[in-house]
């Protein structure tokens, strides 16, 4: 059975998925940095809902408010909320590192015969039978 069991065209948009996720940790790393440079933060790494409260508290909450009236409280106190408090460095950033290595390019390189190394060397042409 084979390992990798994705179509070619996958094998691209997983890449690309994972570039997009590493550059995302990326930015998050640089925004924990900004935080602790001017002083508006403590020393650490930045929660996603850290980070999400900061952009917009009002959606925040309207996913606490939705997921516990159709889920549950136990719901997001167990499942969603600490998950939300990782660190988004390492939320972002593992799954992203995985997929380009795990999706990366193969390269190929050609690699002649004898006979075509000896006719180079020999500045004649190769002639096909």
């Amino acid at each position: 059975m084979p390992q990798n069991q994705n179509t070619p065209h996958e094998r691209p948009a997983l890449r690309l998925l994972g570039y997009g996720l590493t550059l995302l940790a990326v930015s998050v790393l640089m925004w924990d940095t900004l935080t602790l440079i001017s002083g508006r933060g403590l020393p650490g790494f930045s929660g996603l809902a850290d980070i999400w409260s900061s952009f917009d508290k009002v959606s925040l909450a309207a996913l606490q408010g939705q997921v516990t009236r159709l889920l549950g409280l136990n719901v997001w106190h167990l499942g969603i909320s600490p998950v939300l408090s990782m660190p988004a460095v390492l939320l972002f950033g593992l799954p992203g590192l995985f997929l380009m290595h795990r999706y990366s390019a193969e390269i190929k390189v050609y690699q002649p015969s004898l006979r075509e190394i000896e006719m180079m060397r020999m500045g004649g042409q190769l002639r096909r039978r």
